[in-house]
């Protein structure tokens, strides 16, 4: 846990994505918290950036084998805005050892 994020009056738990993804450096001051829904819990995950917020149809996402490189038990699916490659996280995977 990294700390506690007040939403309208009600605390979440925040977690650091650089230490789930156990990546070096520290959260900078500017990062983002997204508040995620997993395995019914709703949680703040800390980022970096938030570059963008897009929807997009389920029909129009790949399966994440087609992006190679990327950890395939962490990504759901892989999906393109404009020229923009992004994958999409499994949350319930990427937060379950820490919620259990």
């Amino acid at each position: 846990m990294d700390g506690l994020f007040n939403v309208r009056g009600t605390l979440l738990t925040v977690f650091d994505g650089r230490r789930i993804l156990e990546r070096q450096g520290s959260a900078d001051e500017d990062g983002s918290v997204l508040v995620i829904e997993t395995n019914g819990r709703t949680v703040g995950l800390g980022v970096d950036e938030v570059l963008d917020l897009v929807e997009v149809p389920a029909d129009s996402l790949d399966h994440r084998e087609s992006l190679p490189g990327v950890d395939p038990r962490l990504a759901r699916a892989v999906g393109r805005s404009g020229q923009r490659v992004f994958a999409v996280l499994d949350t319930d995977a990427l937060l379950a050892p820490l919620l259990t």
